[in-house]
């Protein structure tokens, strides 16, 4: 593939692309459910493309998009970020609901995978692993995770990633609504009440200009350097300097280092790089604003990518066992959530409990949009748990998960089990030691 044939494939995905915004701009109902336009411009790719309609060739480049700019979307995550240790314990029962929900939906989704498989025979055995990267890391991750197994010789589990996360998705808003006004009815929810209602607000694409914010904050002179590719530039340092370790770790070490799954490369280099950086007093060149909006634009060019290359003869196949499965494991998130935050969480436990649900089903954008409808004057403590959350305990699980798991599952997948279920443990545990007895005398009031 040549420089020039990639920008033409670019240019007809952006043509999508923006298609996609218009269309989420007109119909409410891709606002409502937080469709975003990288999920409508595939779709109607893949509805345009050979499998349906066959009006317009998809580019052959689209297949191998996704596994090159995973590594660069896991090594924003890593980069320029520092964990804060006195935030953990001010939030940490949220920190163990979502921990060991993370833990708890791989234990789950590989043992409902392997009973369902003695139906199913011709389903990958490992497939009941995408459950928690699908569910619990949305469309961007069950892509990620799905390249690293077609990568390691497991096809079609990036076309299961991409249809469990759309039907965790739509659970995600739909089942958020009815348990917001289960719980309101109940006298849970701590501001509003029952007759005020779920109110999900409009995700409008197009933001209004009181609204709108910069994306990054330059750190040179632009006749020195431009900002973005500064900090584009760390991040294409840290992924070579993670192929470097893993290159002389291979040839002088072990040669099983070079099995490693490519997509770590960043993320190793980051938390090699990152640190030096700082000790250098570095540190502040690094922007974390325009970080994430590389990562944000990697990710949206990954999802559209996906989508507008699925797999459909795969998953209509297999539409009965991933049905059961979603079934399954979208009841468990719901009732798990709920049990330990009641239990555990002593501010606006059913606000973190349904935080926990919208991003254990759906991403965090959608958890956080049911804490919005529940609190819509921002009094809950649930947003900032949240974000503790991700700058802390996700931050280890959402790299370590991916690039560990789907080599456990190929080995043997009760041992990818069996690392879930220490997550699940561990952080239920925790929580439940910790915490339980300081909520035990509200509990009467809960029922």
């Amino acid at each position: 593939m040549s420089i020039a044939s990639l920008f033409t494939d670019m240019g007809v995905m952006s043509v999508f692309l923006l298609v996609g915004l218009a269309l989420r701009e007109i119909f409410k109902p891709f606002q409502k459910f937080f469709i975003p336009a990288s999920m409508i411009g595939g779709i109607l790719a893949l509805i345009m493309g050979p499998q349906v309609l066959n009006l317009v060739p998809i580019p052959k480049s689209y297949s191998s998009l996704s596994g090159n700019l995973i590594n660069l979307i896991l090594t924003c995550l890593v980069f320029g970020v520092t964990i804060n240790k006195d935030k953990i314990a001010n939030y940490l029962d949220y920190c163990c609901l979502a921990t060991s929900l993370k833990g708890a939906q791989l234990a789950l989704g590989v043992a409902v995978g392997a009973v369902l498989n003695i139906f199913w025979t011709d389903l990958p055995k490992e497939w009941g692993t995408m459950g928690v990267f699908a569910f619990l890391g949305g469309h961007g991750n069950a892509t990620a995770v799905g390249k690293i197994y077609d990568r390691l010789g497991v096809p079609g589990m990036m076309d299961m990633g991409i249809v469990l996360s759309t039907i965790g998705l739509l659970a995600a808003i739909i089942g958020g609504i009815i348990l917001i006004n289960y719980g309101a009815r109940r006298g849970w929810t701590a501001h509003i009440k029952a007759n005020d209602g779920a109110r999900i607000g409009v995700g409008k694409a197009i933001l209004p200009p009181e609204k709108r914010f910069p994306i990054g904050m330059a750190r040179v002179m632009n006749d020195s350097m431009n900002n973005l590719l500064l900090q584009f530039a760390f991040l294409m340092t840290a992924m070579l300097l993670g192929s470097g370790v893993f290159k002389f770790l291979g040839a002088y070490v072990n040669p099983f280092f070079k099995t490693f799954p490519r997509i770590i490369n960043g993320v190793v280099g980051a938390i090699i790089m990152w640190p030096v950086m700082r000790k250098l007093g570095l540190g502040d060149l690094v922007d974390r604003k325009t970080i994430s909006a590389i990562s944000g634009m990697s990710l949206d060019i990954v999802v559209m990518a996906a989508v507008a290359t699925m797999n459909l003869t795969f998953v209509a196949t297999h539409a009965m066992p991933i049905a059961i499965y979603s079934i399954i494991m979208i009841l468990f998130t719901a009732w798990y959530c709920i049990f330990y935050a009641k239990h555990t969480s002593e501010q606006d436990w059913y606000e973190k409990a349904m935080c926990a649900y919208g991003m254990g089903t759906g991403t965090s954008a959608t958890g956080l949009a049911l804490v919005r409808a529940m609190d819509p004057d921002a009094q809950s403590v649930a947003m900032e748990a949240h974000g503790v959350h991700n700058g802390t305990t996700a931050l280890l699980t959402s790299t370590y998960f991916p690039a560990v798991v789907p080599m456990m599952a190929i080995a043997n997948i009760w041992t990818a089990a069996g690392l879930g279920a220490i997550y699940a443990v561990g952080a239920f545990a925790v929580g439940w030691v910790l915490l339980r007895k300081r909520v035990a005398p509200l509990l009467k009031y809960r029922q």
